[in-house]
């Protein structure tokens, strides 16, 4: 009696280090065999309760800057289209909410274009680097569940760190007006700064995941960002003859649309599975009496 006694014992004490070891044995299973394993799992009732995560994504950013005066139409700003790139860490939990943060490697753009003959653009940018934290929530599942392909809504923030430099440029020419033989002297002066302070963005985006295997997933990414404080300032001051200076103020803050594609490599994850009974682990159930 003594000797069944201890042999159940033991068997309580066994049966929790299985259930909680078991994702390890899942961690270390090769590819084909743990695709296998995943299969069987979810439909005999596992889940995976987390998930930790690498992911790289490129993308394509516009920025659109403000200009307060365009002297008579001398100076005009369109948007600016540039790559840009960033390494993650992720954690998602259930499959369902996740968080992200890492370091970007983006630039803020601002471009003045000069509207003389010829036409002269200027591309000012700050020093790209940017630091990000990101929430994920899936909100629609368009697959069997053990796949968790689907659309994300997503929202974040950034931090810019800036570094406080300083460029400038002064343009002088002569132009005509109407019939007039004798030309106009124009002295166009620049000045564009990088913020020495920190300042940072907004995002709110949505993203449509697939799942390609129990490690690899990729996103198609759209996010909307919104600047918070200047990131680039150029200062002009503009004069036609003897006339009084006029002044005008380009500023960039990051607000502008990006457009990406995500990778991401699961390095662990944690499966969860309920049991109602021993009969259960061992595939039987009881009889009926």
């Amino acid at each position: 009696m003594n000797r069944y006694v201890s042999v159940l014992l033991l068997y309580a004490l066994f049966l929790p280090a299985v259930s909680s070891a078991q994702s390890l044995y899942d961690y270390y299973l090769p590819g084909k065999e743990r695709r296998n394993f995943e299969k069987w799992g979810f439909k005999n009732g596992y889940r995976v309760t987390e998930r930790w995560y690498l992911s790289g994504e490129g993308f394509l950013r516009t920025d659109n800057s403000r200009l307060d005066n365009s002297f008579n139409g001398l100076l005009s700003s369109r948007p600016v289209t540039r790559t840009g790139w960033s390494a993650l860490i992720g954690f998602t939990d259930r499959d369902q909410w996740g968080l992200e943060w890492g370091y970007a490697r983006s630039p803020i753009n601002s471009s003045l274009t000069i509207n003389s003959r010829p036409e002269y653009t200027l591309r000012l940018q700050n020093e790209k680097n940017g630091f990000v934290f990101r929430s994920r929530y899936m909100i629609l599942s368009t697959s069997r569940k053990e796949r968790r392909s689907g659309f994300w809504l997503t929202a974040g923030a950034w931090l810019i760190p800036n570094a406080g430099s300083v460029r400038s440029f002064t343009l002088e020419g002569l132009g005509y007006r109407g019939f007039r033989q004798t030309p106009d002297t124009l002295l166009l002066i620049s000045r564009t700064s990088t913020n020495r302070e920190p300042s940072g963005l907004l995002e709110l985006g949505l993203e449509y995941n697939v799942r390609l295997s129990g490690r690899w997933d990729v996103g198609l990414v759209a996010r909307r960002n919104w600047g918070l404080g200047n990131s680039l300032k150029t200062d002009f001051t503009y004069r036609v003859n003897t006339q009084p200076y006029q002044i005008a103020s380009l500023r960039a803050n990051g607000d502008g649309m990006s457009f990406g594609l995500a990778v991401r490599y699961t390095y662990t994850a944690r499966y969860k599975v309920k049991t109602r009974s021993l009969y259960d682990l061992q595939g039987k159930m009881p009889r009926k009496k």
